[in-house]
């Protein structure tokens, strides 16, 4: 998963948030923004096994992320987001705020999702390599995303999210 670093937010967000409380603004973002479900909480398990925080209260970043360029990206928080790909997106709030990220990233999620609709078969499997990798096609690391994604999509099968079976189903089809 991905490494942690402290990061300077001035509220206790990081001693009261609940795994209840990311799973119900995980719901409730997901319907605002048209993401099914199983697609909102899967990535947002594949990113950061749904925590914005670790024990210590520091955010979840991951900077082993490279972006064009060799330029380093730190994916931030819950859906991962960088400031590399996301330069509109206040880099703060995503540090500090849960909330601000499970909605970036469900906005993230339903622009893959209108942009291979336009320049791709428009299926999920696409929204989500888009989503990793700015190519709706099946690239290596965007092919990788995918598997680990079923993965992770069966890891919470496993944990009574929904039947394992509706991972596949998911992931592949083209509405």
């Amino acid at each position: 998963i991905a490494t942690m670093k402290t990061s300077t937010c001035n509220d206790n967000e990081a001693a009261t948030l609940t795994q209840n409380m990311i799973k119900k603004k995980i719901k409730s973002s997901a319907k605002t923004y048209g993401i099914p479900e199983i697609i909102a909480f899967t990535v947002a398990q594949r990113e950061s096994t749904m925590q914005q925080y670790d024990n210590n209260g520091n955010t979840i970043i991951n900077s082993r992320d490279k972006c064009p360029g060799d330029v380093p990206c730190e994916g931030i928080g819950i859906y991962q987001l960088n400031s590399y790909w996301f330069k509109h997106l206040n880099i703060n709030e995503l540090y500090c705020s849960y909330e601000y990220n499970i909605e970036s990233g469900h906005k993230a999620l339903r622009d893959a999702k209108t942009f291979c609709n336009k320049n791709g078969d428009g299926s999920w499997n696409q929204a989500l390599q888009y989503y990793h990798s700015g190519k709706c096609s099946g690239k290596q690391t965007g092919d990788e995303y995918i598997i680990k994604s079923k993965k992770s999509c069966n890891e919470l099968a496993s944990q009574g999210y929904w039947d394992a079976s509706k991972c596949s189903a998911c992931i592949n089809d083209n509405r």
